[in-house]
């Protein structure tokens, strides 16, 4: 290990440490086995480290002793992590929104030690918006830090998760603007790592926060942010200039608040227009804005829609002549494509709600995504794909037969992938092709008997999952009809296909998408142009609830600052190796833990430790409800401590790596044995609920 990077594939750790491609967590024989963690157990582990991280992040700089940072709205700063990923200007307060602020920061307590004013996250009008949630392109944050690694392992060790996990983590935080003079830990990037300033953000800068309502990056330099340090406000020397109507008497300090993901999904922000207040979704409730494309119930052309909620909808754009089949978000810009009578068409937008003017494509594409730095849109039988939206580069799948088309895409897990059918009379399921650069393609990739005729919705979340429908039985003489349909689900175990029964639809699906926490899909009642449409929520693609019916034929939607690929354009976490159970509908309870089991031993050590933090409950809380959502299971907090300290003390490690980084198949076998009676839970459960951390550093400080 080194202070500095000593070639292009070292790697960060969450000591700030930098460690050779050798012992990158993972590396090794083939016959050792890695670690891959989805976000449920990465929150877990990455507890594990809270306290000793935190010290050791800001052990070599003392934020405290350069005094506190004053940084005005529109200011950059110093040491930025990435370019800007704010959304439009600094916001400029109206009388309404000053008289807001004012008397929130008059009801908030004073602290005794620091001076600062003191509320939590999920205080009312603590922040502000102008019901987009565009304040910040979260999507554009995640494909800088995902291009630059010396940048995103830095930035994620700030937040103790791992680097892989980058787009997870900041697909569930929701932009938003602070409405008050706020004191955070702002990191800078300096000479390879992360370097700690006290800091005091002016309101109106736009900010991503947390479940908790906890400030985690500023948007106009990506700087990642923790909770400020005990410092006394008003005795500390400042460095900057104080902008008007500063006072340090009038600086907040902000504490977690319970996850709104418990509460009901949204925090009330301030609108910045008019001071009044709104309920703003939180991204990892399936928040930011929603866009749905299509055609007019009149046939006469397309209709662009935004929400920030997935239920109320406004008009962005009417396009007369020009119809739109599905739209895609990621590095900053949505893009909407579909065609006219002779042309393919495509459409690009920053916000969602001013659109460009529509230019011409290589053909009219049905379907588009963003991944790897680029976009791919197809037709059935040809692809094509842009770097930046508007010039785009014709291909071919090259299908063995005329009959094959592809009907559904998404990029995720480090590839972009296409569902293909054989369509003549009827449509039968071909399987699916696979790219990495969305130009050379694989050979079909065969399906098996999957449960349905065709595929129009494919997405990625922890993994890809597909709706569309099937076919009935056909009797002697009777003619095929849209009632013969129903639909159906499926979702990637492993290298499966496993069917999902679908209950609480209304129709047949047409496309998926990935709002963060949950699935949304469309459903149609006739597959006829310009038919109406409905929208679909889903945790676990079996039970779906109405979200909102349309009056025209929506044929996409999108929603940014979600976890999956489409949105983020990076890779995110793999799912569980081998998995082919999909979550469980119906989560059971688990009963008492087994205190007296070897496999715990360090559950007190551990639960001391996790103390000393403020943040563990809050963390805690949403890593239990992540837990019992991936394993089918009811995890309470203390299990989730325990799960951890099980990893921590019955590792049976590869003797000849000398960090231990490796875990042998014997010894994680074994673990999974002992730890799931000891958790009152199955091998099975166990070993999907922790096959998959990036362990790595984290192991060295169990």
């Amino acid at each position: 290990m080194s202070d500095v990077p000593q070639g292009a594939d070292w790697w960060q750790a969450s000591d700030l440490k930098w460690y050779p491609p050798s012992q990158q967590p993972g590396a090794g024989g083939g016959a050792k086995r890695g670690w891959v963690a989805p976000t449920v157990v990465l929150v877990v582990v990455a507890m594990v480290a809270a306290v000793a991280a935190f010290v050791l992040v800001n052990r070599g700089d003392d934020a405290s002793a350069a005094g506190i940072t004053l940084e005005p709205a529109g200011a950059v700063g110093a040491d930025p992590f990435t370019e800007s990923v704010t959304i439009g200007e600094v916001a400029t307060f109206p009388e309404g929104v000053k008289a807001t602020a004012a008397g929130l920061t008059a009801k908030m307590r004073t602290d005794e030690h620091t001076g600062a004013l003191v509320t939590t996250g999920t205080t009312p009008g603590l922040f502000g918006g102008t019901r987009s949630n565009a304040a910040c392109d979260t999507g554009k944050l995640v494909s800088y830090l995902t291009s630059h690694p010396d940048k995103g392992r830095a930035w994620a060790a700030t937040q103790h998760i791992a680097f892989e996990d980058l787009a997870t983590y900041i697909g569930g935080l929701t932009p938003a603007v602070l409405t008050t003079d706020t004191l955070v830990t702002n990191h800078g990037f300096r000479n390879g790592r992360a370097t700690p300033r006290n800091a005091v953000l002016q309101a109106g800068t736009a900010v991503l926060i947390d479940a908790t309502g906890t400030p985690r990056a500023r948007c106009s330099c990506g700087n990642p942010l923790t909770p400020a340090a005990r410092v006394e406000v008003s005795a500390a020397t400042t460095v900057g200039t104080a902008w008007s109507g500063f006072r340090s008497t009038h600086v907040t300090v902000i504490r977690a608040g319970e996850p709104v993901t418990t509460t009901g999904g949204s925090f009330t922000f301030t609108d910045l227009r008019t001071g009044e207040a709104f309920q703003q979704p939180a991204a990892a409730s399936g928040g930011g804005l929603w866009v749905a494309v299509g055609m007019n119930s009149q046939l006469s052309g397309g209709v662009i829609r935004t929400s920030s909620d997935g239920t109320t909808w406004a008009s962005a754009l009417e396009s007369p002549d020009v119809w739109w089949n599905d739209v895609a978000h990621g590095n900053g810009r949505w893009i909407a494509v579909g065609g006219d009578e002779a042309n393919g068409k495509v459409v690009s937008s920053t916000d969602g709600t001013t659109w460009s003017t529509p230019t011409a494509m290589p053909f009219e594409a049905k379907k588009v995504t963003f991944g790897n730095g680029r976009w791919v849109a197809l037709d059935g039988t040809h692809v094509a794909t842009s770097t930046d939206g508007t010039s785009w580069t014709a291909g071919s799948f090259g299908f063995p037969d005329q009959y094959a088309q592809a009907h559904a895409l998404a990029y995720g897990d480090g590839r972009f992938m296409a569902f293909v059918a054989q369509c003549d009379n009827r449509c039968v399921p071909y399987g699916t092709v696979t790219s990495t650069d969305g130009t050379t393609w694989s050979s079909i990739q065969e399906g098996g008997s999957l449960p349905w005729a065709d595929a129009f919705g494919l997405a990625f979340r922890d993994r890809f999952a597909m709706v569309g429908y099937s076919w009935g039985d056909l009797s002697s003489g009777q003619a095929m009809s849209d009632r013969m349909l129903s639909p159906v689900a499926a979702i990637l175990g492993g290298s499966t296909w496993v069917p999902v029964q679908v209950s609480g639809t209304q129709g047949d699906f047409t496309d998926l998408a990935d709002a963060g926490g949950s699935w949304v899909a469309l459903t149609t009642s006739e597959w006829v142009r310009g038919a109406p449409t409905s929208l679909w929520r889903s945790t676990d693609l079996a039970t779906w609830t109405k979200l909102t019916a349309f009056d025209a034929e929506i044929r996409g939607v999108a929603v940014a600052g979600s976890g999956g690929g489409t949105g983020a354009g990076a890779t995110p976490s793999t799912s569980p190796r081998g998995s082919t159970t999909p979550p469980s509908t119906t989560a059971r309870s688990s009963g008492r833990i087994d205190r007296s089991a070897r496999v715990l031993q360090g559950l007190a050590h551990l639960t001391s430790i996790l103390a000393q933090d403020p943040s563990t409950p809050a963390q805690l809380t949403a890593a239990a409800a992540q837990l019992t959502q991936r394993t089918g299971v009811t995890w309470s907090s203390e299990m989730v401590v325990a799960l951890a300290a099980s990893a921590c003390n019955d590792w049976a490690t590869d003797p000849s790596d000398p960090e231990a980084h490796l875990i042998t198949e014997e010894g994680y076998r074994a673990w999974a044995n002992a730890a799931a009676p000891a958790l009152g839970i199955t091998t099975e459960q166990a070993r999907t609920a922790i096959d998959s951390r990036l362990w790595g550093p984290f192991q060295r400080l169990c």
